[in-house]
């Protein structure tokens, strides 16, 4: 063991066993420290949208919504629709059911969420 460091543990733990001031600052030091990166980067968060140069920002061409939901596009409308009527948005659930039907007319399943719909509605 070097000299150099032998002198610092010895006075290391003779302050470490006699002040309690030095003992308490060992310990509340790495946590004030963590405390206040972390306060810092929550309070003064980058908000700016070029903030990370190497990122490029994604840009969503329009498309249908509904294409990836189902494979069959009438589920995806009749999905949605039913979405739209518990969230009590009567007229898109109306819009999007009628949607389903144009597709498959015969689905026994949007039709009977036309007529809850309907009977709601009266």
């Amino acid at each position: 063991m070097n000299t150099n460091t032998g002198f610092w543990l010895a006075a290391h733990g003779k302050l470490w066993y006699d002040d309690p001031w030095y003992r308490t600052a060992w310990m509340v030091w790495p946590q004030a420290v963590g405390l206040l990166v972390f306060v810092s980067v929550w309070l003064f968060q980058p908000g700016v949208p070029g903030f990370i140069p190497w990122a490029k920002p994604f840009v969503e061409t329009p498309r249908d919504v509904l294409t990836p939901v189902a494979k069959n596009p009438a589920t995806g409308y009749r999905m949605r629709g039913r979405a739209y009527y518990f969230l009590n948005q009567f007229d898109n659930a109306r819009a999007d059911f009628e949607a389903a039907l144009r597709i498959d007319a015969k689905d026994s399943d949007t039709i009977s969420y036309m007529n809850d719909l309907k009977r709601l509605q009266r």
